[in-house]
């Protein structure tokens, strides 16, 4: 099923189980983004290292 999907979009992507799914997807090759607070986490660095964009709003109107 999850092959049809090319981008996958995490709400609350900088927690350590999502974060994680995030970077799974990705190295399957899947497009992934996702949004969260400013607040820093630990999941922070791994996210930027893998080229994860995080949108730090959970606004609809800023969301794709």
């Amino acid at each position: 099923m999850l092959d049809s999907y090319k981008s996958l979009f995490f709400i609350g992507i900088k927690g350590v189980a999502m974060s994680n799914l995030a970077r799974i997807f990705q190295q399957m090759g899947k497009k992934v983004s996702g949004s969260d607070t400013e607040e820093s986490f630990i999941t922070d660095q791994g996210l930027t290292n893998d080229g994860i964009q995080i949108i730090y709003s959970f606004e609809a109107s800023k969301l794709p």
